[in-house]
């Protein structure tokens, strides 16, 4: 079937994001398929059926909400300090110039050590030069791009990046000694580094398919969501509420499903003394079933935060990771029971043989408006305290079983934008996320839409360090090809719950799992088709 891109269109205000209609080029989405910085996000749904990889032209895309992703590229004439910079482009300035000096991001004529994207040919203008990158550079391997802020695309300069820490190096899992998907005792890729040295005794071989469900933040407050505003149709569609999840839980649970860490579904084997990626046998208790759940936009952005959502994860006084918000009625509370991860948390206390070695969950992020719900980018008036006060989270989520992933910086959409665009927030991802969440090796394609091997955008992320490349279809169909685990995640949400139940079988019972307390009944009784263009 020819599989389509979808996505509703792009109002000025931030609350008509969710509409009942999707979108069509009418919507005024630019045409690279995303929306201005502030503006509302595109919000695709799944049309992927077959289990097979979408064509070129589009991919299987995951459910709307997934925030508001901003234009990228450098601007013509960037300022210093801005990401894009010019043919002049002073220190610091991201994206680098035929003449840009030590620290900027693009490098120059000479990309110095510690530069983002430094290239020993890279020119003005240029998406980060050369091969030639220094020891230190972010981006030492080729075609690694130069840096710019969303906004630089629509023509506007934007203020200096103020890089939260230090580069996040060269591109992931490029060390030729690697033999597995997993960087021992770094943190690297990704890869938990405190899981235990256990055997395999025990254990037996599993070569079917890995389950990988996908999920946005999680409806706390369903008061909010469910408020007959223009967001109302968007969270019915594209969320799940806390009853829904943990009714899923208990039920994947009594069918044998097992947590594994997405990064131990590949492996590298040296072949003819090259690295080559393969598909791995997994080791794993007699008669379990492997399971990856994903979260995306666990950034909690402003539209999260004002429609049902939690406002950020904290550590409770215990040192657990928990949620903060405020109630409709304004009390400010911390509770381990209204978002997936604290409840996942809980559920493999409880349940510890659901989880394989500690494994959790992917946390797919993107950049623009911070991340797990800390303003933490470059621009924010609070960038330095928020950036600190995350920091203790994320070294906790590591520390209890949790990775994080590429969610983009912008939530581009990477089969619209172009090779240089992706370059840019590529780049920008690994500055100002990668540097606090570490380098990895998962890439979740913003809106589910993937791009194939011999596309050059398919080979960038591969040299980028990415491995596993992740979209969205019915089905968790997996293939290795052009040096990647590919794979298509299952959305969990309204539309599945109500209208897709038949795909859900083989995991739960839907309707057992459907939150009729919560869901407005128009929403579910009737069950009227989901529109599409």
């Amino acid at each position: 079937m020819t599989n389509r891109i979808w996505r509703k269109p792009l109002l000025t205000l931030l609350l008509m994001v969710l509409t009942t209609a999707a979108c069509t080029n009418g919507g005024k989405i630019p045409a690279d398929g995303t929306a201005a910085e502030g503006g509302s996000p595109p919000s695709p749904s799944v049309t992927h059926t077959g289990g097979a990889p979408a064509d070129s032209n589009g991919a299987p895309n995951e459910g709307g909400l997934d925030g508001r992703p901003g234009s990228d590229g450098g601007a013509a004439n960037g300022n210093a300090g801005s990401d894009g910079g010019t043919a002049n482009g002073n220190a610091n300035s991201d994206g680098g110039t035929a003449n840009g000096n030590a620290g900027s991001d693009g490098g120059t004529a000479n990309g110095n050590a510690n530069s983002d994207g430094g290239r020993a040919n890279g020119n003005a203008d240029s998406d980060g030069g050369t091969a030639n990158g220094n020891a230190g550079s972010d981006g030492g391997a080729p075609d690694r791009p130069g840096v710019s802020t969303p906004e630089a695309d629509a023509g506007g300069n934007t203020a200096g990046s103020g890089d939260p820490g230090a580069d996040p190096g060269t591109a992931p899992g490029t060390d030729p000694g690697a033999v597995s998907g997993t960087v021992p005792e770094t943190g690297g890729n990704g890869v938990r580094d405190d899981r235990p040295d256990e055997s395999d005794e025990g254990l037996v071989p599993y070569d079917g398919v890995v389950e990988h469900l996908f999920f946005h933040p999680l409806i706390a407050y369903p008061e909010l969501a469910f408020d007959g505003d223009a967001m109302s149709d968007g969270y019915n569609n594209y969320f799940t509420t806390v009853p829904e999840f943990k009714r899923m839980l208990e039920a994947l649970y009594e069918r044998d499903f097992i947590l594994v860490d997405l990064n131990d579904v590949y492996e590298e084997k040296k072949v003819n003394g090259k690295l080559k990626l393969t598909k791995k046998t997994m080791m794993l208790p007699p008669g379990k079933k492997p399971l990856v759940i994903s979260i995306d936009d666990l950034n909690y952005y402003e539209y999260m935060i004002e429609n049902g959502n939690v406002f950020k994860l904290v550590l409770d006084e215990d040192g657990n990771v928990a949620t903060w918000s405020k109630t409709p009625d304004g009390e400010e509370i911390v509770s381990r029971d209204n978002e997936i991860v604290p409840i996942l948390d809980l559920f493999v206390e409880e349940h510890p043989d659901f989880s394989f070695r500690g494994a959790k969950g992917v946390l797919a992020l993107t950049g623009y408006e911070g991340v797990l719900g800390y303003r933490t980018q470059s621009g924010s008036p609070d960038r330095e305290s928020e950036i600190a006060a995350a920091k203790p989270v994320i070294e906790r989520l590591k520390e209890t079983g949790w990775v994080f992933g590429s969610h983009s910086y912008g939530h581009i959409n990477v089969p619209n934008v172009s090779l240089t665009r992706l370059k840019q927030d590529t780049a920008k991802w690994k500055r100002e996320v990668g540097s606090l969440v570490g380098d990895t090796a998962l890439f979740i394609y913003p809106y589910g839409a993937r791009v194939d091997p011999g596309d050059a955008k398919f080979d960038f992320l591969v040299a980028s360090g990415y491995k596993v490349l992740s979209a969205v279809g019915p089905t968790s169909y997996t293939k290795v090809q052009g040096g990647a685990y590919t794979m298509d995640r299952r959305h969990m949400d309204g539309i599945a719950l109500i209208e897709q139940q038949k795909t859900l079988a083989d995991l739960f019972d839907p309707d057992a799992v459907l939150d009729r307390d919560n869901r407005p009944r128009s929403y579910w009784e009737k069950k009227p088709p989901h529109k599409r263009p």
